[in-house]
């Protein structure tokens, strides 16, 4: 994304919890910052994301918006901030209350799509707050992605990501189960693949499954388990219960 930014013509400041990941951005012209703090005192709007780590948390992501050296700590008023980051809406609406103290906006930015369609430009953004704020940063936001949706108030945009992330893994569950069970009818299993894709089982998990998840790569597979946890830690903050999603959770171990 950062690198779809500076391609576009943007003047770009950049800071990373791994200096390794600046290097390519380096080399195309962008500042690299000591903190965060400071990408917020250069910026108007500062985009924060989130790593694919098992050791990195909601925590880091909010103390790179609010904490001592945070964001927040540099910003201008006036300025934008966009959550690409997979927070819990009150998270993103905590942060706003500190922000709007400080002139500062909040804006929900979740994507959806992964370092694949990042570089091919055609993320789904899912927004959620000010619709005035969110067409000042449109021209950014379309740098990386296709589709822009809006979800609603502030805190939607989270909310969407967090709960699209069980239907993914249910379906992936499903599709294991039942592509086993063609397997062992003997069935030809592209050929079955392209039956669910004509009829009404077809999702994304079935079209992709033999490309991309036949067996699932294990680190992936690990990821997925700790999204749907996460999902359902919103939804015990909701006081929902989701008893196929938390099924969903357990099975993802077996694949």
């Amino acid at each position: 994304m950062a690198v779809n930014i500076v391609q576009a013509g943007y003047d770009l400041a950049v800071w990373d919890v791994r200096p390794e990941a600046l290097e390519t951005l380096r080399g195309l012209g962008a500042k690299i910052m000591d903190s965060p703090e400071e990408v917020g005192r250069f910026a108007d709007l500062t985009g924060i994301c989130e790593i694919a780590d098992p050791e990195w948390d909601e925590q880091g992501v909010e103390a790179i918006a609010a904490g001592e050296r945070g964001v927040l700590a540099g910003a201008q008023p006036g300025s934008v901030v966009a959550f690409h980051a997979a927070v819990y809406p009150s998270t993103v609406r905590r942060i706003a209350e500190q922000a709007e103290r400080a002139g500062v906006h909040v804006v929900d930015a979740q994507v959806n799509g992964g370092g694949v369609r990042a570089r091919s430009r055609t993320l789904k953004y899912m927004l959620g707050g000010d619709r005035e704020q969110m067409e000042r940063c449109r021209p950014v936001f379309e740098t990386s992605g296709s589709s822009m949706m809006y979800m609603g108030a502030l805190g939607t945009g989270a909310a969407a990501k967090v709960a699209h992330y069980i239907l993914v893994c249910a379906s992936l569950v499903s599709v294991s189960e039942v592509m086993r069970m063609a397997s062992e009818a003997g069935v030809d299993l592209a050929a079955f693949q392209q039956l669910v894709h004509e009829s009404a089982g077809q999702s994304w998990a079935s079209d992709h499954w033999l490309e991309d998840f036949s067996p699932v790569p294990p680190e992936r597979a690990e990821h997925l388990h700790r999204r749907v946890g996460y999902a359902l830690g919103l939804a015990d903050e909701m006081g929902l219960c989701l008893p196929a999603a938390g099924l969903t959770h357990q099975l993802m171990r077996a694949l």
